[in-house]
């Protein structure tokens, strides 16, 4: 990866991330979708949930997925579990209030 496109991927993973720590239908596709990523066969993901998505954040997600393939890495290359156990905790703490 390029330092450019390091920034960049840096850039869209925290903004990713930031929306999924939010309290919006949004925020709980992407904190799904970065769950997902860490561990797909505990945490699967309906994709046709990103069909309602703003572009920015689909387009977001799109970015993050591909670069991911591109260099055969894995989330936890970029993200630590303490940040992925606290959207955790707070994806558990939405559901519980539905």
């Amino acid at each position: 990866m390029t330092s450019n496109q390091s920034v960049e991927f840096a850039d869209t993973l925290k903004l990713i991330i930031r929306h999924a720590q939010g309290d919006t239908s949004g925020s709980n596709r992407c904190a799904a979708f970065l769950l997902a990523l860490w561990d797909g066969g505990k945490y699967p993901i309906d994709l046709q949930d990103m069909m309602y998505l703003d572009d920015t954040i689909y387009t977001s997600m799109l970015y993050i997925l591909r670069m991911l393939y591109d260099y055969n890495a894995q989330l936890d290359t970029f993200i630590n579990q303490e940040t992925l156990e606290t959207i955790f905790v707070l994806e558990n703490d939405k559901w519980r209030k539905r």
